[in-house]
């Protein structure tokens, strides 16, 4: 089992030639995985770090030819996982990362640099139609409504991409179109969302993108890569979740086994933090303008045995509602209400008895059988993926989502 690596064209993923990359470090991810006073929702980002090559690996014979064979902006790498089978095969094995080589920095030895992924690269791509930014004034405004969610972030994607000279990448903005179907009771344009030109400070795609995941019914986001049916390129396919079924679908529950001295689940910790009672929010405004919101529960500092008070904080700029913003208030203090706690844990991929990378991804559910451990009650865990790591060795870190402490 190992990784093989390939260099591509940056904008349509063609697959140049290989290249051999020595050590690396990566991570995928669904949203926030922090055990944090204030959670919040994002859109899931892969990172591919600590590349170091040496100069007899680059392609080329001369100068030039290495140089543009690893050109800032203008090649990528993807990363591919092989299996037994893929190796016996003899195929390229199932892409699970792809970036654009970003900043590069050359010694007389080697060169060493980071890969941009979608949502890095769309930090620097901003929500502003083609010839509608004008000296004097910028008065175009994008709208979107009766859309669904994931319908909108296409939309936005393509427009900071594809539609943007020089800008297109090897994405499928898998949604756009897509109409919101509202339950009953629901308003129509619920997702109505206007976008102006002259707040272009705040509409860098990667930002637009985590404003509309982390909303209160925003949809898990993602970026997979995918080998074309051809065979001679990699694709991104835009995946996220329905506004009916926020968390991305998954075709199994994959199960993993935790025990002292065994188990396919290795180095297992567990985190814990204690209950928050009450929420103070701030949203627009200024000084004694700003637009405040609260949220309490004093249950738990108010029994005979009481939990210690904790309270948290919550902000956000564009938040002009007070309705809203109390909602987001309360959103934050039932996630935080009870004692919760998070596991973090180890597989490694030379166990035949577990998932291979491209079989699971962030934002699916497994099952952890745990049994043995000092202070959680035995049983089957069902855990909900948040962030994947590891580097150019088998050993896989999985970090799950926040639950609420079983005793609870």
């Amino acid at each position: 089992m190992v990784w093989r690596t390939y260099i591509t064209d940056a904008h349509d993923g063609t697959i140049i030639t290989p290249i051999d990359l020595p050590s690396f470090t990566w991570s995928m991810t669904v949203n926030d995985s922090s055990l944090s006073t204030t959670p919040s929702k994002e859109v899931g980002v892969d990172d591919v770090s600590g590349i170091t090559v040496p100069w007899n690996a680059v392609p080329g014979d001369t100068q030039r030819e290495k140089y543009e064979a690893i050109e800032s902006g203008r090649k990528a790498i993807a990363l591919f996982w092989c299996n037994d089978d893929d190796l016996r095969d003899s195929t390229l094995g199932t892409p699970v990362l792809w970036g654009v080589i970003g900043t590069r920095e050359d010694s007389w030895d080697s060169t060493t640099f980071n890969l941009d992924s979608v949502k890095s690269i769309l930090t620097n791509r901003f929500l502003v139609r083609e010839g509608k930014f004008n000296n004097g004034a910028s008065t175009d405004t994008i709208s979107f409504s009766g859309m669904s969610m994931r319908g909108i972030a296409s939309e936005v994607g393509y427009l900071c991409t594809n539609a943007k000279p020089g800008g297109s990448l090897p994405v499928d903005w898998s949604y756009r179109g897509e109409k919101h179907t509202p339950t009953s009771g629901q308003a129509k344009n619920v997702h109505e969302r206007n976008y102006q030109a002259w707040n272009v400070s705040n509409l860098s795609g990667s930002d637009v993108f985590d404003k509309l995941a982390g909303v209160e019914d925003g949809v898990d986001m993602q970026w997979r890569p995918y080998l074309t049916e051809a065979g001679n390129a990699v694709r991104m396919m835009f995946v996220a979740g329905t506004d009916e079924q926020k968390y991305l679908g998954q075709n199994g529950i994959y199960g993993f086994s935790c025990y002292p001295g065994g188990g396919t689940f290795e180095n297992l910790k567990v985190t814990y933090q204690q209950p928050v009672q009450r929420v103070y929010a701030t949203g627009s405004g200024q000084d004694a303008g700003t637009l405040t919101a609260f949220a309490q529960d004093l249950t738990l500092v108010e029994r005979s045995n009481p939990y210690m008070l904790m309270e948290a904080y919550y902000g956000d700029t564009d938040v002009d509602n007070v309705n809203l913003l109390r909602q987001h208030a309360q959103a934050q203090l039932s996630a935080l209400s009870a004692p919760i706690m998070q596991m973090v844990g180890e597989y490694n991929l030379g166990d035949r008895h577990v998932p291979q990378l491209g079989e699971i991804w962030p934002g699916e559910i497994v099952q952890l059988a745990l049994q043995g451990h000092p202070a959680l009650p035995d049983g089957v865990y069902q855990q909900r993926i948040m962030e994947m790591s590891g580097d150019s060795a088998n050993t896989v870190k999985i970090v799950f989502d926040v639950m609420t402490v079983p005793y609870f």
